[in-house]
């Protein structure tokens, strides 16, 4: 592992690549995983770092998704953060192609048919009024235009 020396987190993948160096920090499961790629030659124009900041939609949160565009980026000199916050059961290791989520145990039928009880017995105890508010709205009534 690579230790940080301003952050309280360590890089927990240090992969050396074709044109950079993937840097990787905290897991999926957790929301706080963070990808760094480092190109081994910075494009520096006026002696200035270029760095992207890659924001990704909720769809698609597996880094393996944008990895081409990633890479080709880096390969170019850029500096790339990949920063991922949303939860979610995909693998951490950055070299796994697999996209399917971990293998995570299934709660048994049992668990299911509790909840569903559950469910037809408030429903029977309950009106859909009491759920859902059926006053009208003041913009839905029609005005005149006397």
């Amino acid at each position: 592992m690579v230790d940080s020396t301003d952050t309280n987190f360590k890089w927990e993948y240090c992969l050396t690549k074709d044109g950079y160096t993937l840097y990787q920090a905290g897991s999926h499961r957790n929301g706080d995983l963070i990808q760094l790629l480092v190109p081994n030659h910075p494009y520096q124009k006026q002696g200035k770092l270029k760095l992207i900041t890659y924001l990704h939609g909720f769809a698609l949160c597996m880094p393996l998704f944008y990895e081409q565009h990633l890479a080709r980026l880096a390969k170019q000199g850029y500096y790339v953060l990949f920063p991922d916050f949303q939860r979610s059961t995909y693998p951490n290791d950055p070299e796994t192609k697999d996209s399917s989520p971990d293998k995570v145990q299934k709660a048994p039928l049992r668990f299911w048919l509790d909840i569903l009880t559950a469910t037809i017995a408030q429903r029977d105890r309950s009106e859909v009024e009491d759920t859902f508010n059926q006053q009208p709205k003041e913009g839905s009534k029609v005005r005149s235009l006397a």
